[in-house]
């Protein structure tokens, strides 16, 4: 486990809190024709941004690469998995302002759920979309009312 300084923690949280999504993406199964448990769960943050120079400081503080995606112009992700946030997440959710409940999920999720090549019974994988559904709810943005303000939530 590596111990980050304060200053790239915040560094960090203030990335995500601007620029990053975290949750829990689903992924098909293609190994199992299950019809209750047609995907897994793998949690991620996601920084995405024009600014290859910001991700690379936060790629270099943990340990990672950055990934060019093109899409009408340059636009930088920067992907972090398991194992990366098992370490990292304890640190970062006092830093994060906008996202740490999200955060506090995706920690609860790699410390409660984990998987080890055993096949999961229903009331795991219910859970786990439980907690998946609570980080889509979380993540969804308010709408823009008809006098386009912001602050109605759209269902």
């Amino acid at each position: 486990m590596r111990e980050l300084n304060q200053a790239d923690l915040g560094y960090a949280a203030g990335l995500i809190d601007g620029e990053g999504w975290v949750g829990l993406t689903r992924r098909k199964r293609t190994w199992k024709e299950d019809q209750l448990r047609l995907f897994y769960f793998r949690p991620v943050i996601v920084i995405g941004m024009s600014r290859l120079e910001c991700l690379n400081h936060i790629a270099d503080v943990l340990g990672l690469q950055t990934q060019a995606l093109e899409r009408g112009g340059d636009v930088y992700r920067l992907r972090i998995y398991s194992g990366t946030l098992r370490w990292f997440l304890p640190q970062l959710i006092p830093h994060l302002k906008l996202k740490w409940r999200q955060a506090e999920i995706l920690l609860e999720f790699l410390t409660r759920c984990r998987y080890q090549g055993k096949e999961l019974t229903v009331e795991e994988f219910i859970e786990r979309n439980r907690l998946a559904d609570e980080i889509h709810r979380l993540n969804k943005k308010p709408g823009i009312g008809r006098w386009g303000q912001r602050g109605k939530v759209v269902a």
